[in-house]
Parts: C-alpha cells; sequence; structure tokens
C-alpha cells in the first residue's frame, strides 16, 4: 500500500446495495504511511482472534466491539463516512424502471466527492481501494465523476485557464477494486457500512430491547407493540451491541452522533472523523435513473 504516487488512501464497501429500504456505502480514509500500519494492526487482531476476516453478515458482538475500539483508538489520524439512503424517498419510491445499480453508482460519486473535495486537504493524492463488487456500474460512477468535473470547471473558468482532467481535479492515482480478505481496512467500511444501513432497518427492535434492559427512552420513539417480527434473533442482540458501543463512544467523543431521533445513525456535524450522513432529495426533481436512460 505505499507508494509515493498516492498520499491518501479511501477503502470503500457497501451494504444491501440493492435490497431493503436502507442501504449505505462506508469510505475509510488515511494517509497513506498510516493505513499501512492500520492494516498491519488489523491483521495481527485478526491473526490472534482466530480469523481470516471480518465481515458484517456473520460478526458477533465480541469481534464488532473490537474493530470498532481499534477505529476510536486511532482517532484523529483515520475518519469514516458512511452515506445511507432510503428507497421509500421521493427519489425513488414509486419510480418505474428504476435502475437500482446506476443509482447505487451515483450514490457512491456523492460519497467520493464530498469525502475526497471537502474532508481532507486538496493536496491529498488519492488511491481508492473498492471491494470487489460486479454490480457496481463504474462506467456510471465515472461518468459521474467527470459531469461534476465539468461544472466545476464552468464555476471557476475565470479563475484559471486550460482543462483538468478527471484524475487531476479529485486528485485520483488510481480506482482499484480489491479483496477485503487482502486489504484489512475493506473490513473496518464493511463494518459502518452494515452499521449505518442496519441501524435505521432495525431501530424499533433496537429500542424495544433498551427498553427491556432499562434503559429511559421515549415510548414514542416505538411502535408500542412487539410482533415476532419485533423480536430479535441473536444475530440481532450481537449487532445491538456493536451498535450501543459505537453510540457510546460517540457521545464520549463528542461526536454530535444522533440515533434516536434520526431513528438510525446520522452525523449532525460531517466534519466529525465519524460522519453517517443520510442522503435526502434535494430537489423536487430529484429522481433516481430510470433503466435504459
Amino acid at each position: 500500500m505505499q507508494n509515493s504516487h498516492y498520499s491518501h488512501i479511501a477503502f470503500a464497501d457497501e451494504s444491501n446495495w440493492n435490497k431493503g429500504q436502507f442501504r449505505s456505502i462506508a469510505l475509510v480514509t488515511a494517509e497513506a504511511e498510516n493505513a499501512r500500519n492500520f492494516h498491519m494492526d488489523i491483521r495481527d487482531i485478526l491473526k490472534s482472534r482466530n480469523r481470516t476476516e471480518f465481515k458484517w453478515q456473520k460478526v458477533n458482538s465480541s469481534d464488532g466491539v473490537v474493530l470498532a475500539k481499534y477505529y476510536f483508538e486511532h482517532l484523529p489520524f483515520i475518519r469514516v463516512d458512511v452515506l445511507i439512503w432510503d428507497i421509500y424517498d421521493s427519489r425513488r419510491k414509486n419510480l418505474p424502471g428504476r435502475d437500482d445499480k446506476s443509482d447505487f453508482a451515483r450514490m457512491y460519486y456523492h460519497l467520493l466527492y464530498n469525502v475526497l473535495k471537502s474532508r481532507w486537504p486538496n493536496s491529498a493524492r488519492w488511491l481508492i481501494c473498492a471491494d470487489k463488487q460486479k454490480e457496481v456500474d463504474w462506467l456510471t460512477l465515472e461518468n459521474c465523476l467527470d459531469w461534476k468535473k465539468w461544472i466545476e470547471e464552468e464555476a471557476l473558468q475565470f479563475k484559471f485557464s486550460g482543462a483538468l482532467s478527471l484524475g487531476e481535479f479529485y486528485n485520483i492515482y488510481e480506482i482499484r477494486q480489491v479483496s477485503s480478505e487482502q486489504y484489512a481496512l475493506v473490513q473496518l467500511a464493511d463494518l459502518f457500512a452494515g452499521l449505518g444501513a442496519y441501524s435505521h432497518t432495525t431501530f424499533n427492535k433496537y429500542i424495544n430491547w433498551e427498553i427491556e434492559h432499562g434503559e429511559q427512552v421515549n415510548l414514542k420513539l416505538t411502535n408500542n407493540s412487539t410482533t415476532p417480527q419485533d423480536m430479535p434473533s441473536k444475530n440481532d442482540l450481537d449487532r445491538f451491541k456493536i451498535i450501543e458501543y459505537v453510540y457510546t463512544e460517540s457521545k464520549r467523543n463528542r461526536f454530535q452522533l444522533s440515533f434516536r431521533k434520526s431513528k438510525g445513525f446520522k452525523t449532525n456535524n460531517p466534519e466529525n472523523p465519524l460522519n453517517f450522513w443520510f442522503y435526502t432529495p434535494q430537489h423536487p426533481n430529484d429522481r433516481a435513473p430510470v433503466k435504459g436512460y
């Protein structure tokens, strides 16, 4: 991972991009040298726990908390940004022929643009390492990045002369598809992407679980009923403990992370190094792409 051609690395993974109501993408970013050290540390943690890989789909509370704890212990040299979207919002609901594959690429673009252009110095030179995903529409993603570059150039045309290439504008050295088993920080992205979508999907279950454990919460935030669908599974109980740990540590670090009011993780100040960003339609005509368009 150490290379003179880039100064920073971003590791990306997704959760439920093509199923369920809530979907998410996470981006873990750090300076290249720090990322190399973090990678080695996480590989050592895996080895000590007799694991080859941490995966959200198979996570237990112990592994998830250990990985999240590692993140909090290495602030401020690492940041995590998670973009979450709801397919029942006005951008997507009841849209005939909705193209989730292209929409996912656009959400990828929004996350990359936001983090690369707003959360790190403009001088950063990026290697993007994304978990191998056959369904990602990489052409759509590159077109989105290129289109935003063109808009920015139009706005800046009186400030400089000469067009910027895609790589120059975003300062991207390479977008590389990688194996999460070989790139340990992709596993951290997988954990937080999973937390992002899951915290909204199972909000009522989590609140009911808190009530049963004596947590004082506003009962108006729950559905005030316990159906079989609301009963947590063993997998839910493991994940609830990870949510509880991340929320508690975020409060301790004053990250301004909302949970109850937003019915799932949402960061109120995106400058914080843990940023759960819930995408909302930007205007009445903000619609997801449709197939064949």
